[in-house]
């Protein structure tokens, strides 16, 4: 199956503007993009201490590709932000240096949201009501 579009979740509580800078620069060359503001609070596991950083990303890919590839790109592209498994434990106060979720997919223009994000997280929730407009 066909990704045509996509919305995304970038999340991050350790140098969140350098790992958007990056990410967003990434995902620009995969598509145009379209953002929600950016959403601040506290760890909703209450594990970390650190605040986390919250934006919502309307993909809309210059080529369909493949789901699997995309989210392999997605995991690359975290990795090239600095995302270490190793940080996510209490010796780093669960340092997230960037995760990307992807919300939901647009597959021959129908979109689909992914099972395992529901419900929605208040930020998602926020970040996908303002994106509504681009995704009809």
């Amino acid at each position: 199956m066909k990704v045509q579009e996509a919305v995304l979740c970038l999340g991050s509580n350790y140098r969140a503007e350098q790992g958007f800078d990056v990410a967003l620069d990434k995902l620009g060359r995969l598509g145009s993009l379209r953002l929600s503001q950016v959403i601040q609070g506290a760890d909703i596991e209450a594990r970390s201490s650190l605040i986390y950083h919250n934006v919502c990303v309307h993909l809309q890919l210059y080529q369909d590709i493949a789901h699997d590839s995309l989210q392999q790109q997605l995991k690359q592209i975290e990795k090239l932000c600095g995302r270490d498994e190793h940080k996510k434990t209490a010796e780093f106060d669960y340092q997230v240096a960037l995760d990307i979720d992807i919300l939901a997919v647009c597959i021959k223009n129908n979109w689909q949201v992914n099972p395992k994000r529901l419900p929605f997280k208040a930020h998602e929730r926020i970040g996908i009501q303002q994106l509504a407009s681009f995704l009809l």
